[in-house]
């Protein structure tokens, strides 16, 4: 019997000592992980913690904000020396001119069409908030804003942003204000519109927010006017 106990307690050492550390593991074998950003001052993407852009794929002062990957290809939007642009399979494309200044936050595709949200500056100190469609811009204010995260819901498209100090979305380019504040993300479940932001401190303590069809919650406020508190994204996950 005790030999018996003997054999079972190391055989149950050897099991575990063969098991992966699956914390150490870069990718898993279901689903491949890309993530985006900044190499020294070259965007740079990681496939399963491989690097995808090679020397030749690497433009100085460039930034990536975010990844789509449609039918194998890997997308990326940023920018290049101020100008908006978007990666596609590190081939560079620049959306915003060079002669004003232009950034993209957000890259997102519905069926074959690409959507970039950023915004433009047209005029010294006047930033428009707006989106490129298949590399088109389409402005959404006349003076300082910025469009972030994007929704489609069959034909409807929604975005998140700011016009001047007020967190807004927009639904195909109508704006409905929210309140004073930024709106980062937009997500759209059975009709119902989700959206992340937050409350500046300039407004009391520092807030996270989000709105469900217009009415907001609140997430968490800070304890104090010296803590910063601010919310990038939301996912709506039915139960």
């Amino acid at each position: 019997m005790k030999n018996l106990f003997l054999l079972l307690f190391t055989s149950s050492i050897l099991f575990l000592s063969c098991k992966k550390d699956n914390g150490s593991q870069k990718g898993s074998s279901e689903v491949d992980i890309y993530i985006v950003g900044r190499e020294n001052t070259s965007v740079q993407c990681w496939k399963n913690g491989e690097k995808l852009f090679d020397n030749s794929c690497i433009i100085y002062n460039t930034i990536g904000t975010a990844v789509a990957v449609k039918n194998n290809d890997v997308y990326i939007s940023g920018g290049i020396d101020n100008v908006a642009a978007y990666w596609k399979n590190g081939v560079i494309t620049e959306l915003g001119n060079r002669l004003t200044n232009s950034s993209a936050n957000g890259i997102y595709f519905s069926g074959n069409d690409m959507y970039v949200t950023g915004m433009e500056i047209s005029v010294p100190s006047n930033a428009r908030a707006g989106y490129w469609k298949n590399g088109v811009f389409t402005k959404l204010t006349e003076v300082f804003g910025d469009a972030r995260g994007l929704a489609v819901s069959g034909s409807d498209v929604y975005i998140a942003g700011n016009d001047l100090d007020t967190a807004v979305y927009w639904k195909n380019g109508q704006k409905f204000t929210l309140e004073k504040g930024i709106a980062t993300d937009v997500k759209v479940v059975d009709g119902d519109v989700y959206i992340s932001g937050y409350l500046p401190i300039n407004q009391g303590n520092a807030t996270i927010v989000y709105w469900k069809n217009g009415v907001k919650n609140i997430v968490e406020t800070a304890t104090s006017q010296y803590t910063s508190l601010e919310a990038y994204a939301i996912a709506v996950v039915k139960k």
